[in-house]
């Protein structure tokens, strides 16, 4: 039987995660101490189940965690494109948690942000003829537009843009950069595959590369373990935990690996 990970568009990534580990070496220590380190915060942030603030930054910062933890396994696998997804994702959920530190109200606030674009995704998909949705699935979904539609507050001025949130967190320039960088690379337009093509000297296209580059492992990891610290200043502040001091030195390892 064909195995993809000899045979398929993969299978010529047998040496890269020798690679990758040598060339990266004081790089992926650091991100593993920070992984190590930004668990055991996870598991010291307290909260009371009515405090809405804390509860949905743990909540996040779960998700930021996991996807921390899953990008380095898709580096070392040579798996780009996915990797920088997971990296967006990180992005998305740091501007949040990031926003909630600042501002008292934007927990509610978002919480009405992720309720009205549920709705409004719930009914573009009633609203289709889809044979593909079962009839369970359908019923389920129509309760749960009844259940939003409870809210009067929630309509379509409630969703959130991206880069709105990004401005709440003070962090307009990452959205700039980082976030918008991401984003052009996921996406299938036919800008974001030209880094594919290998030319000769003459401009003609020769063949299509798969494989990763080192430039591009190096920037989502450095990019995921800048926004952890990130995330760790805010969860330091909202749960009032003594963590400052070993933030700075995760970011003066981030700095010294970027001179590197």
């Amino acid at each position: 039987m064909s195995d993809f990970r000899t045979d398929g568009f993969l299978g010529d990534l047998s040496n890269w995660t020798e690679v990758y580990h040598r060339i990266f070496l004081p790089l992926l220590t650091t991100y593993s101490e920070l992984n190590l380190f930004a668990q055991d915060v996870f598991f010291r942030c307290d909260f009371l189940s009515n405090d809405l603030r804390r509860l949905l930054a743990k909540t996040l910062f779960a998700r930021i965690l996991g996807n921390f933890q899953a990008a380095y396994l898709l580096a070392e696998r040579g798996m780009e494109t996915e990797m920088q997804i997971l990296a967006r994702s990180v992005c998305e959920a740091t501007f949040a948690l990031v926003a909630i530190d600042k501002h008292e109200s934007f927990a509610q606030r978002y919480i009405q942000h992720s309720d009205a674009q549920s709705l409004q995704d719930i009914e573009n998909l009633l609203k289709s003829d889809s044979k593909s949705i079962p009839a369970n699935v359908r019923a389920e979904l129509i309760k749960r537009r009844a259940l939003f539609k409870t809210d009067k507050s929630l309509s379509r001025d409630s969703i959130l843009k991206v880069w709105k949130i990004a401005k709440l967190a003070e962090m307009t320039d990452m959205y700039q950069s980082t976030y918008s960088l991401f984003s052009v690379q996921v996406h299938p337009s036919p800008r974001s595959l030209l880094g594919h093509f290998v030319k000769d000297r003459s401009g003609t296209i020769t063949h299509i590369r798969f494989a990763p580059t080192h430039e591009n492992s190096k920037l989502v990891l450095t990019q995921s373990m800048y926004l952890v610290t990130r995330c760790l200043d805010a969860v330091g502040n909202l749960f009032q935990l003594d963590i400052s001091t070993r933030v700075e030195y995760f970011k003066d390892r981030l700095e010294h690996s970027l001179e590197g």
